[in-house]
């Protein structure tokens, strides 16, 4: 996913999580609603939970020129952290995990195109908002109608640049505004939902007049994305 001429010791480290043993669930024909939201996957090893242990300085040297700035030039990270934002093909028999019954209720997959409920992973949803490239394709379309959005960066320069080719601006101001609080609210839910709990320790820096500067330089387990993106792709529902 990353450029090889970035993946120096430096800038970032990876390591395959091989045993994900904690992610083990078992059967879950028995599993009563409201279990954890990743309880339907079975597979240990399936994609979707494959883990790595990266340094976040490389997202910080890759999107710098992207987010900082009216309208950057440099679409590189943009590439790079597009979803394809395809519907998927999710089991009915585990709607129950999703809290999501009575499964009447949800949109069928065609039996011909594998069956089941259509869906999609919330993160290409959370990611809209932020940097992302919206692949959208369906059964009748032979090619992808391909969105560059960023609605969040969009909206705050709507008035420096042309955005009505933008169907999330082709509305009354009002809807226009309720959408960005969405994304804004929908953010928000997603950091508090997955707070990140790694310790931020200060590191001393004379130069500065409190002595010290906070280290952001962290080293987190992330799922890997490309994987994600790999999976959503294999499971298609159209």
């Amino acid at each position: 996913m990353w450029p090889k001429s970035l993946l120096a010791k430096d800038f970032v480290a990876y390591e395959t999580i091989k045993d994900i043993e904690a992610d083990k669930v078992g059967d879950n024909s028995s599993i009563p609603p409201r279990t954890p939201y990743w309880a339907w996957t079975q597979r240990r090893r399936d994609p979707i939970v494959l883990a790595v242990v990266c340094q976040s300085l490389i997202i910080i040297v890759l999107c710098t020129r992207l987010i900082i700035g009216k309208k950057p030039d440099d679409l590189q990270c943009a590439r790079q952290l597009s979803p394809y934002f395809l519907p998927i093909r999710f089991p009915e028999d585990k709607l129950a995990a999703l809290n999501k019954v009575p499964p009447e209720k949800y949109e069928r997959v065609p039996k011909e195109l594998g069956g089941g409920v259509k869906g999609f992973l919330n993160v290409f949803h959370q990611l809209h908002c932020l940097v992302s490239k919206a692949v959208f394709v369906t059964s009748k379309q032979a090619r992808a109608d391909i969105i560059l959005q960023n609605l969040v960066r969009q909206y705050t320069y709507r008035n420096d640049y042309d955005y009505s080719n933008v169907t999330a601006f082709r509305a009354p101001e009002e809807l226009v505004r309720g959408h960005i609080d969405h994304c804004i609210e929908t953010i928000r839910k997603s950091l508090m939902c997955t707070a990140d709990v790694m310790p931020v320790v200060f590191e001393k820096d004379p130069s500065r007049a409190s002595g010290s500067k906070s280290d952001f330089n962290l080293w987190r387990k992330c799922r890997k994305f490309d994987r994600i993106q790999d999976w959503t792709i294999m499971n298609r529902g159209v």
